[in-house]
């Protein structure tokens, strides 16, 4: 009796997230458990137990950053890059910008004590991005002023943050990153920090904390740019400052020749790309497409092999995305907003030659500050409302059984499948965006 009142207590859209919850967390993972041949049966359940329940984890690019740390440090006549990423063939792939952290290690714990220490930070960083998806949930709900939708009661409202949480922790591109030992925990938690921060209109300080995101991955910029054509300029001029000191800071530190090696390595990249499964661009899909490169073994010494085909692809699609995205919308609409925000941050991550599955953990933000513009009665109708489940469905869950397609012509676009549904996510972006009126921009 007491389960049904409670259940009764809560409101319908409380209810609906639960089921969809236990649906997305449990229905689909057994589904694919139990229906998957043997080897293809992994879900999102693997590294959510490697990621929280063993006592080690894996140090992927935390590792490789404190190689080219400890080289830089060492006796040395070549140049970071040259030494490690040509030579040596590791994946070096950051900016030596995104060193700082090492630092700080440096000047605080002894070096035996790093490997915990990036443990931790990544479990702080985990914990603050839920608390951020939930912020950013229940600003929006409130900011559109839809009654039916806002918490009945107290039980209500913490009913709600333990399914937001649930959800958190069981998206795919969030826990991957914490299994892998990945730099990514913390810029997925920026990215939600500043998310709620542009929310909350504090523009300099989401400028300023986007600039660092910027000096671990370049690919940012393109923010930096966005800012400038959407006359952002309190963003534009803290970015410009943050960036502007962080760079000049990494070349005094590591030199000018180090640090304007790494262009050399951008353009390595750009050319090659990653055909490995868990590539989520247009540079994994076509060089898959194609089978150009190892589909499902992991290299970790060696990339795509160079192909003109996948070059341009790469190349034509980057720029299409990216100009699509920077191009001027009707001032009637939102533009500068924060969906706007959004639109820009997901194409700069599809647009990049390499997108791992991790590097999409910016997707739960997303969500959580679409969702409650999306049950706007001026918005979407509930086909609409279905199909943002969908993407969300692709974009949580881990579809190892798509490997049964890797060796099959065509077919093996799927394999693909957190991209296309990125790609979706990201029309649904534009459509909502268009719908919105300067009234209901957030």
């Amino acid at each position: 009796m007491f389960s049904i009142g409670y259940w009764k207590s809560l409101s319908p859209l409380t209810r609906n997230m639960a089921l969809f919850a236990l649906f997305n967390i449990i229905g689909i993972n057994l589904c694919l458990q139990v229906l998957s041949p043997g080897a293809y049966a992994e879900t999102v359940f693997a590294p959510i137990i490697h990621s929280f329940l063993e006592r080690e984890t894996s140090q992927d690019s935390w590792e490789v950053m404190n190689i080219a740390f400890s080289y830089l440090h060492s006796s040395h006549d070549k140049t970071v890059y040259s030494e490690i990423f040509f030579n040596n063939k590791i994946k070096f792939q950051y900016p030596l910008s995104s060193l700082f952290p090492f630092i700080l290690l440096d000047w605080t714990i002894p070096e035996s004590e790093w490997r915990y220490a990036l443990k931790i930070i990544n479990y702080i960083a985990v914990a603050f991005n839920v608390l951020l998806v939930s912020k950013i949930f229940n600003l929006v709900l409130i900011k559109t002023s839809n009654r039916k939708n806002l918490p009945h009661s107290r039980v209500d409202a913490l009913t709600r943050d333990f399914i937001v949480i649930c959800l958190s922790l069981s998206f795919y591109p969030i826990v991957r990153a914490v299994q892998l030992g990945q730099i990514q925990v913390c810029l997925n938690c920026l990215f939600a920090l500043v998310t709620w921060l542009l929310l909350k209109k504090v523009e300099r300080l989401a400028g300023a904390l986007t600039a660092i995101m910027a000096l671990i991955k370049p690919q940012y910029l393109i923010i930096y740019i966005w800012s400038f054509i959407r006359k952002k300029y309190q963003f534009f001029v803290w970015f410009s400052i943050v960036f502007t000191s962080g760079l000049l800071t990494s070349f005094m530190v590591f030199g000018s020749e180090n640090n304007i090696d790494y262009l050399k390595v951008l353009s390595f990249i750009s050319r090659h790309g990653e055909s490995f499964k868990n590539n989520h661009s247009i540079n994994g899909l076509v060089n898959r497409l194609i089978f150009n490169g190892k589909n499902l073994q992991w290299e970790d010494h060696a990339f795509a092999p160079f192909n003109s085909i996948v070059y341009i692809s790469t190349l034509a699609s980057s720029l299409i995305l990216i100009s699509i995205a920077l191009m001027p919308i009707s001032p009637k609409r939102s533009e500068g907003g924060t969906i706007d925000f959004l639109i820009i941050a997901l194409s700069s991550t599809m647009a990049s030659p390499i997108a791992w599955e991790h590097h999409y953990g910016i997707l739960l933000p997303i969500y959580a500050a679409i969702l409650p513009l999306s049950l706007m009665e001026s918005t979407f109708s509930r086909t609409n409302i279905l199909l943002l489940a969908l993407t969300y469905v692709f974009c949580s869950n881990y579809f190892n059984v798509t490997d049964l397609l890797a060796n099959i012509p065509i077919l093996n676009i799927f394999q693909s499948y957190l991209f296309i549904a990125a790609f979706v996510l990201l029309l649904y972006l534009y459509r909502l965006r268009s719908l919105l009126l300067p009234t209901q921009r957030l």
